[in-house]
């Protein structure tokens, strides 16, 4: 059952990460209309938030799999392949926010 839980969680949160990284691209294409220091300063705080999204699922997981933090800390296996899991799944969100958002975000002045 732990690993049905798992899956749906780890599918939930590529849902999610797809979605905030596209949000963060729309929210950084808004800043780009006003001041350039508002924009960096706006950016700034933005990029601060982004970057607590990558991790606080990890976590917050006990509020979701109630019996995660015993089968994480004492079945080898278990750890490993959410571990691995988890990267990969933050890998190809970075992977597609850069080959697909960035581009667009360069030529707005972010990201030089």
């Amino acid at each position: 059952m732990i690993w049905i839980k798992t899956f749906i969680f780890l599918f939930g949160f590529i849902v999610y990460l797809f979605f905030m990284v596209n949000l963060y691209a729309k929210l950084l294409i808004k800043f780009s209309l006003v001041g350039n220091i508002l924009k960096k300063f706006l950016s700034f705080c933005l990029y601060i938030f982004f970057s607590l999204v990558f991790f606080i699922p990890f976590f917050n997981i006990n509020f979701f799999i109630q019996e995660f933090s015993f089968y994480y800390n004492n079945n080898d296996s278990y750890y490993y392949i959410f571990t691995i899991t988890y990267s990969l799944i933050c890998l190809i969100v970075i992977i597609y926010f850069n080959k697909n958002l960035v581009p667009k975000l360069k030529s707005l002045g972010y990201f030089d």
